[in-house]
């Protein structure tokens, strides 16, 4: 199966910022809210995709094990995580896990470009 691997959106190696996941769009029936979330990431050099890498400490901030905020990590049907740091010339592929109270499981990328302009 080929991976989209559409950038979502791009920063800068020194930027930090927190990026929100909402999965009301993909929220299965009888789902009413995220129980827990949590992220994994892997990178690779846009001059030689296919040499995958993991790098969930590079880009994401968790200050309790899940993808975290100043507070609760999770409110409603959407999830919220820092990203920060990151390698000028590769791209990374952010994969968000969210439980919800059903125990349904959703899973949903996110893809982000590291540049220094």
């Amino acid at each position: 199966m080929a991976v989209d691997r559409r950038i979502s959106f791009y920063k800068q190696p020194s930027e930090e910022f927190d990026i929100e996941i909402d999965f009301s769009q993909t929220t299965p029936l009888g789902s009413q809210n995220l129980l827990s979330a949590s992220a994994t990431v892997i990178k690779w050099p846009r001059k030689n995709p296919n040499n995958i890498s993991i790098a969930t400490n590079e880009v994401l901030f968790s200050n309790i094990g899940v993808i975290a905020t100043s507070g609760d990590c999770f409110c409603g049907q959407s999830a919220r995580f820092r990203v920060l740091g990151g390698i000028s010339g590769y791209d990374y592929k952010i994969t968000v896990l969210g439980v919800f109270d059903d125990n349904s499981k959703i899973e949903d990328d996110i893809f982000m470009r590291i540049r220094e302009d």
